[in-house]
């Protein structure tokens, strides 16, 4: 844990983010807005790839998805 740091070892900083891994809180927040950013391109990935199994046929996505509606479906 970052604040268990030890004070007396002159290769570890006192100060950064709470994780330890950055240099700041902003970097820190830069880096956790990099991962969402990505598990969302993920997500559709996936998202994607299950549609085009179960729907080869855009005709059949496109019932399937104006019966019941993109919320429901996804």
């Amino acid at each position: 844990m970052s604040i268990f740091r030890n004070p007396f070892d002159s290769s570890k900083r006192l100060r950064g983010c709470s994780c330890g891994a950055h240099a700041s809180e902003a970097e820190h927040r830069r880096a956790e807005a990099v991962e969402r950013a990505d598990e969302g391109i993920y997500r559709r990935v996936v998202e994607s790839a299950v549609m085009r199994a179960i729907f080869p046929e855009d005709a059949s996505r496109r019932a399937f998805l104006s019966a019941v509606g993109s919320t429901t479906a996804r």
